[in-house]
Parts: structure tokens; C-alpha cells; sequence
């Protein structure tokens, strides 16, 4: 929207907001100081004055509002500016989640499933006035994946499975193959074993567990 654009519309609702009618001298132009025939004629002028001055077009806006009134105004523009960063906000979580999770399939059921999981929790709501973050998404899609309602993309999984697999043969062959670890025999060093935490020291000393 140009300036004047803006300018000519938001004199327009001050006049409405205001309920400003012709005095007997016509319509009275703030910026100018004069009085005219019709509001076509003063919009005109008001607005070239405006543009002149490179006035600030809310000035004209503002202009016979009581302080009630402006603060209200300056409340909603504030809210406004808000939930625009949070939606932009929301946006770029989305983006990052959708990229941590390939497996998670981007359509119109799942995403029914994630607003019904949010909107109960207070986390987004259709107005438009709350988004979710990356944590809340997360938090939704692993309750959700465990529940088993949401499609999940079936190639991604497979290969998200072999490539599990992969590292975990490589691991294998690090240690001297399946006997070896079969047998519990830890090959890291005295060194790495004294880093080790206990837990994983006892988790590995299990039958087996060398292998896991």
C-alpha cells in the first residue's frame, strides 16, 4: 500500500471513528489547518500535506482520539506485532521438525492429529493467537507415534532401520566380530573403561550384552 494510499485511508476511519460531520465553515483538515468543501477535498489535501511534512500517516489517524481510545489501539497493534512473531517463529519450528523427522508423513491427517493433541493443551488454536514450538511438536509427535495414530513414512523408517544396522555391524567388527563380543569380552581400553559410565559397564556385562 503506497503512502498516500495509507494516508487517505486512515484519515477515512479517523472521520468514521470520530463520526466528524461538515461544520458550517466544510470539513477541517488538521495538518493543513483549513476548512473544505467536501472530504474528497480534504483527504486530497491532507494527504499531499502529509507527504510534504513526511508525517508519520498514524499521526492523522490518532488525531482527535481520546487516550482511551489510543491506548486501546496501541494494546491491539502490540498483540498484533506479537502473534506475527510468533507465527514466524512457528513456521521456522515447523520447518526444523518436519527436517528432523522425514519419517513423520507431512499430510492433512496427521496434521489433524497434531492440532487435536495441541489444541487440548492449550498449545495452538485456531484464532491464531498461540503457535507451537519445536518442543511441544516433539513432545505431540512422540505421544502420537506411540499411540500408533499417525502415518509414518514407511521408506524413511527402512532406511533409518539399515543405517541403525550399519553402525551397529561396524561397532561389531571394531571389537573383533561376534564371538568376541558374544563372549563379553570388552575390547575398549583401560583407558575408555575407566570414562565408561558404571550403568553401561553393567549393561554390557550382561550375557549378550556386548553385542547390543
Amino acid at each position: 500500500m503506497s503512502t498516500e494510499t495509507m494516508v487517505r485511508e486512515q484519515t477515512r476511519q479517523r472521520q468514521q471513528s470520530t463520526r466528524q460531520s461538515a461544520t458550517p465553515d466544510g470539513y477541517y483538515g488538521p495538518l493543513t489547518g483549513k476548512y473544505y468543501d467536501s472530504l474528497e477535498a480534504m483527504h486530497h489535501y491532507e494527504t499531499r500535506e502529509a507527504m510534504h511534512r513526511n508525517v508519520d500517516p498514524t499521526e492523522i489517524l490518532l488525531e482527535g482520539l481520546t487516550t482511551d481510545q489510543i491506548a486501546a489501539l496501541d494494546k491491539r497493534a502490540r498483540q498484533g506485532e506479537q502473534a506475527q512473531l510468533d507465527r514466524s517463529a512457528s513456521f521456522v519450528d515447523t520447518a526444523t521438525f518436519l527436517e528432523l523427522h522425514p519419517e513423520f508423513a507431512d499430510c492433512d491427517a496427521n496434521s489433524e492429529e497434531l492440532k487435536r493433541w495441541l489444541y487440548a493443551r492449550g498449545q495452538w488454536n485456531p484464532e491464531g493467537t498461540r503457535f507451537p514450538t519445536l518442543r511441544e511438536l516433539e513432545d505431540a509427535f512422540k505421544n502420537l507415534k506411540a499411540a500408533g495414530v499417525l502415518k509414518l513414512n514407511q521408506a524413511e523408517l527402512n532406511r533409518q532401520a539399515k543405517e541403525q544396522a550399519q553402525e551397529r555391524a561396524r561397532q561389531i567388527r571394531a571389537r573383533g566380530g561376534v564371538a568376541a563380543v558374544a563372549a563379553n569380552t570388552p575390547t575398549e581400553s583401560d583407558d575408555e573403561l575407566e570414562t565408561m559410565p558404571l550403568e553401561e559397564i553393567r549393561r554390557k556385562a550382561t550375557l549378550g550384552g556386548w553385542l547390543r
